[in-house]
């Protein structure tokens, strides 16, 4: 029997139990079957450490963020919504 691994995304409670970013756990046990958002089966995500930089393909920081904010000084356009 192989056992596969998936690594928690975030950090959270479930049930009871407590789920920490990077924790490795069992694919098949209950608690990540039945929250399959919370873990991912790529193993950047299990705090992979290196004192050489990571291949480009294998940095997770290589997707861009989006700035939600207006950042200071930075005015953004609003949509509005509702009457029309």
């Amino acid at each position: 029997m192989t056992i596969r691994y998936v690594w928690a995304t975030t950090t959270a409670s479930v049930g009871g139990t407590r789920v920490v970013f990077g924790q490795t756990w069992n694919a098949d046990c209950e608690l990540v079957k039945n929250n399959p958002s919370l873990f991912t089966d790529d193993p950047r995500h299990a705090g992979l450490q290196t004192s050489e930089p990571l291949p480009e393909e294998d940095r997770i920081d290589r997707y861009p963020v989006e700035q939600v904010t207006a950042g200071p000084g930075e005015k953004r356009s609003a949509v509005k919504r509702g009457f029309e």
